[in-house]
């Protein structure tokens, strides 16, 4: 409810283009929010509200966060998408080729270089 804009359809339709920009911006965002938000574990939460840029918080923290920055860097709301069922993650679709944001992760790869750590349950903006 802070955030609507982040709720609603935002930038161009269409692909992202495959740039060394678009990766550093990726790169960038993961990096920083990774380290800016302190790990909180699960059982350790009190509640279950997804907040954007909290000291620290679970993985659904780093990912609205993570996403709410690219957002706010112009990306398109349609390329920037959440999946996970028990650990959540960010992905953003560039050209067709979904790239992951893990705030278990230092790097953001490509699914396709994470066939044996990732499946895909379901996926959703």
């Amino acid at each position: 409810m802070k955030y609507p804009s982040d709720c609603e359809q935002s930038g161009s339709s269409g692909p992202v283009a495959d740039t060394p920009a678009r990766h550093a911006e990726l790169d960038f965002v993961n990096r920083r929010v990774n380290a800016s938000i302190a790990p909180l574990a699960k059982e350790v939460a009190f509640d279950d509200k997804w907040l954007v840029a909290p000291l620290e918080g679970n993985c659904h923290d780093y990912a609205v966060t993570k996403r709410h920055d690219l957002l706010q860097k112009g990306w398109p709301s349609e390329v920037t998408l959440y999946t996970g069922e028990h650990h959540l993650i960010l992905v953003a679709d560039i050209e067709g080729e979904p790239f992951l944001l893990d705030n278990l992760e230092p790097d953001v790869v490509s699914l396709a270089l994470t066939r044996n750590r990732y499946y895909w349950n379901r996926i959703s903006r």
